[in-house]
């Protein structure tokens, strides 16, 4: 019985008679509904030990007979079926499955008595079930005076059945088990998931084809399926055949072979094993320009990566049949993709764009997400790779004494993280082998420059003066050496430390709080105010022309746009300006309308052409400009990039 009759009967127990509509507004459901709930099941109320009964002038009361039954009666788990729909969310399902698995036009009133909601709570459902079946191939075609019906190939449908099912009761046991056996026989591999979401299908086509549904047609699948697959197909068919008494003809085993050919996984073994692994040409120069687009928007290089090019060709195989065929496989682990490997899944999101030229439809997260699981093993051993220890070279211009001595230092502070240390003179460096040198630490041209521009008579001893050029000789010089990379040593190591700590603080401010403190405590200790004043004048310059190095000057705006015409400032802002937009869903605080939300980023020379765009489109669109200082992804900044 549905949870809402034992809700509507403690209120009642409690309050007294109610009214439907009191009723109705204490559960957020319509009068009608109520009044629904209480008829349908009026029975199940006195298996139960009561029953509601309309009071005149009233409404509705609650009359015991059996208070021991009554009392031991248990509500539904939560979660459980009722008769009812508990929500528009179970509501818009039902609706689907209902439409999907019916012969015939159903009519709207028909649809309203069965789901217990007013017509225009079903014409707004079917608007939802529609924009669902499209994604299958499917429709709803409408004949006045016969209702709707879903129109499309039993392939399509029955691939949009199993979706659903999939997700709300699990695969009968018998046929996974018959189904594991016969792959294990002959030796298909195919992973436990796959398994799972064939043995569905499997299950709904026994189910169709019962009820005189079958595919009449190939359609011109067994041409493009591969002998081995129509092989095995055939014995599964064989199999099911014996243990339900349902034939199975050549369509329905075509069938099976489009989704064993969807779900085949080639073992990680195979290049090294008897297993014949043939790659597509199509599909190898699919993967080279995936990976070709991740260098570009990442500049992360995986061009020479063989084992995630081989990872990616033998999951592409199967995915391509997917598209092409418009299944599609429930990834159960895709949250858990996003959340632990999110660089992992833009990359994937990314390298599925070149995939427009196969669909035409825009790839699933779930596909997204198991593309994802490559790339984020690629990463993985890059890491690994990284930390490996490292080969260094010293290069000393004071002799070969310092450099032994430095190479000692080296080794103490960063022993385990070191291979080989070389040491040499700029003379020896002609017979350095640098392919296997990872790291090279020089003082030579500190030296040079110390020692050339010791003789050097400063132009001016104006101190004011002296502080302004030198602070920004200095932010410029050390901003270079950052945004290589490197280090000019000193307190750049705590910088560089704090900078890992405190992310939200620019290197610039680290180095104006820690030199902060060394002034002071200059000044201080030499008794010299005025010196230090100075210092601190110079300080502010070097840190400004520091950070505009490190991080370029206010460039970029970032706009946020609530318009009626979302649609249109989009795509003359895409068009005309060449830049990124994206959607958000937005609703309004007291309209309580939905809308869409513009957020785009452009160079701030963009901005004055974009906010006219805005105005020619809908002046009384709402916008807020706001100045960005750093912007990462494709025209932009590196996201992966050594952050300084």
């Amino acid at each position: 019985m549905d949870e809402r009759i034992w809700t509507i009967a403690e209120i009642l127990d409690k309050s007294g008679p109610m009214t439907a509509d009191e009723l109705a507004a204490q559960l957020k459901l319509s009068g009608k509904t109520v009044r629904s709930l209480i008829k349908t099941y009026a029975k199940e109320m006195q298996e139960n030990g009561f029953c509601i009964t309309a009071k005149p002038g009233r409404g509705f009361g609650i009359e015991i007979t059996d208070a021991q039954t009554y009392v031991s009666g248990s509500k539904p788990q939560q979660g459980e079926q009722t008769g009812i729909p508990q929500d528009a969310q179970e509501r818009i399902q039902r609706l689907r499955q209902y439409l999907l698995e019916k012969d015939g036009y159903s009519k709207l009133d028909d649809l309203s008595e069965q789901f217990f909601v007013s017509r225009r709570s079903i014409s707004n459902d079917l608007r939802e079930v529609e924009r669902q079946l499209v994604e299958y191939g499917l429709s709803i075609r409408r004949k006045p005076g016969y209702g709707i019906c879903v129109v499309g190939s039993e392939t399509n449908r029955r691939i949009c059945i199993a979706a659903q099912r999939d997700e709300s009761r699990p695969v009968e046991q018998q046929i996974q088990e018959l189904v594991s056996r016969v792959l294990e026989k002959e030796k298909f591999a195919m992973s436990t998931m796959a398994l799972d979401n064939l043995a569905v299908h499997l299950e709904v086509a026994v189910e169709r084809i019962r009820t005189g549904h079958a595919i009449e047609s190939s359609d011109g699948m067994q041409a493009d399926l591969p002998e081995r697959i129509l092989e095995v197909a055939s014995h599964i068919a064989v199999q099911i055949e014996n243990m339900t008494g349902v034939a199975f003809p050549l369509p329905e085993v075509c069938y099976i072979a489009m989704h064993l050919n969807g779900k085949q996984m080639y073992r990680a073994n195979a290049m090294t094993s008897d297993e014949n692994l043939v790659i597509p040409q199509e599909v190898n120069h699919i993967v080279s320009d995936m990976i070709e687009h991740i260098y570009e928007a990442f500049r992360i290089d995986f061009r020479d990566n063989l084992e995630l090019r081989m990872g990616l060709c033998m999951h592409m195989v199967p995915l391509l049949a997917r598209i092409k065929s418009g299944m599609r496989m429930k990834n159960p682990i895709l949250q858990d993709i996003k959340r632990e490997y999110p660089l992992a899944y833009e990359m994937a999101t990314q390298a599925c764009s070149v995939l427009r030229n196969v669909s035409p439809n825009p790839i699933k997260e779930d596909e997204i997400g198991y593309i994802a699981v490559s790339f984020a093993l690629a990463l993985e051993r890059q890491k690994a790779k990284e930390r490996a220890p490292k080969n260094i070279l010293i290069v000393c211009a004071s002799g070969k004494g310092s450099a032994q001595l430095l190479a000692y230092r080296y080794q103490q502070k960063f022993g385990k993280n070191l291979g080989q240390v070389q040491t040499c003179d700029v003379i020896g460096l002609r017979s350095v082998n640098f392919s296997k040198i990872d790291y090279v630490f020089s003082t030579v041209l500190s030296s040079l420059m110390i020692n050339g521009l010791s003789g050097v008579v400063v132009p001016t001893d104006d101190q004011l003066l002296c502080g302004v050029v030198g602070g920004a000789l200095m932010g410029l010089g050390m901003g270079m050496v950052f945004t290589q990379g490197g280090t000019t040593g000193g307190s750049d190591i705590i910088v560089k430390l704090l900078r890992i700590r405190f992310r939200y603080l620019k290197t610039g401010i680290i180095f104006a709080i820690t030199d902060t403190v060394i002034v002071a405590c200059s000044a201080l200790v030499f008794k010299n105010i005025e010196n230090g004043l100075y210092a601190g004048i110079s300080l502010a310059v070097q840190t400004i022309v520091f950070d505009l190095v490190l991080y370029g000057p206010d460039e970029a705006k970032s706009l946020l746009i609530i318009s009626d015409e979302a649609k249109t400032v989009a795509r003359r802002l895409m068009d005309e300006l060449d830049v990124g937009v994206t959607y958000l869903n937005g609703i309004g605080a007291y309209s309580n309308s939905e809308k869409l939300v513009i957020l785009c980023a452009m160079r701030k020379q963009l901005f004055p052409k974009a906010r006219t765009i805005v105005k020619e489109v809908d002046p009384g669109a709402f916008m807020i400009v706001s100045s960005a200082n750093e912007i990462f992804g494709e025209g932009f900044k590196d996201h992966f990039g050594e952050e300084i």
